[in-house]
């Protein structure tokens, strides 16, 4: 039988230790394994036509794949959409929300090719008006930053942030694990050569840089702005949520609640 004292300490201990799974806000973003033949129907498919090379081609293989074919001159840059798809899902709730989203992906199947980029990508208020793309992160074939080397490049609009070689260990075109968090009023790009999980950090960028811009929608995208068509597939699209800074707070105050009891069994 508990004495009253150790009842309260084990009240509190519980409390501590749910209070930051329960706070953490759900995420409302679809993930997806990409299997079978047919898009779930959370995806809305952007492409737009018109492209003297051909349309772009998106489509699952029936392997657990979604593949996105596109033809040379599909770009995607500063002002100019041009013909790069994108599969974009609405971001149900308002921002300021905290979730992260990633995907594995491999360019070109293992060949290299000039200046084609394919990974995760955010849209925001301003997008259909100004800007093709709030913030991106993809990896690229024939990056003219490492002298025709692979890269994975962390982007907004007109500006490339953060980009670092792939090493030459890796195999060229991937795959590569990437993943953009938003936590708060920032984003930040992760990446990882071996597994999703083992992330490093590329770079982070803040609303202030940004416009204002919330994200409205996210996805993937493959892009080839030169002389060369690209292949990107993607192996899955996973989102989570982070958990929200407040709960850290109630997690603080179920330790000092636990203390204090300490604190009073001993008078």
């Amino acid at each position: 039988m508990f004495s009253k004292p150790k009842f309260s300490f084990c009240l509190v201990v519980v409390a501590a230790a749910t209070v930051p799974a329960a706070m953490a806000a759900a995420s409302n973003i679809v993930s997806d394994q990409f299997s079978g033949t047919t898009l779930n129907s959370v995806w809305t498919l952007s492409a737009p036509a018109g492209n003297p090379n051909g349309p772009a081609i998106v489509q699952l293989d029936g392997n657990g794949n979604l593949v996105m074919n596109v033809p040379a001159g599909s770009d995607a840059w500063l002002y100019n959409r041009s013909y790069a798809p994108f599969l974009t899902q609405v971001v149900p709730s308002a921002e300021p929300a905290n979730y992260e989203i990633d995907t594995e992906v491999t360019m070109n199947g293992g060949t290299a090719n000039t200046n084609t980029i394919g990974g995760l990508i955010v849209l925001g208020t301003n997008n259909n008006g100004q800007y093709p793309f709030t913030v991106s992160l993809g990896l690229q074939n024939g990056s003219t930053f490492g002298a025709g080397n692979t890269a994975i490049q962390f982007q907004v609009p007109g500006n490339t942030l953060d980009f670092v070689n792939v090493p030459s260990t890796t195999p060229t075109g991937g795959p590569v694990y990437l993943q953009l968090v938003r936590d708060g009023t920032t984003w930040t790009a992760n990446y990882s050569l071996t597994s999703a999980g083992a992330w490093t950090t590329l770079g982070s960028v803040t609303d202030a840089n940004l416009n204002g811009q919330n994200s409205t929608s996210v996805g993937i995208f493959t892009k080839a702005w030169s002389t060369s068509s690209a292949v990107g597939s993607f192996n899955y699209f996973d989102s989570s949520p982070v958990p929200e800074p407040a709960s850290l707070g109630l997690f603080a105050s179920g330790v000092i609640g636990l203390l204090l009891l300490k604190k009073r069994k001993r008078a």
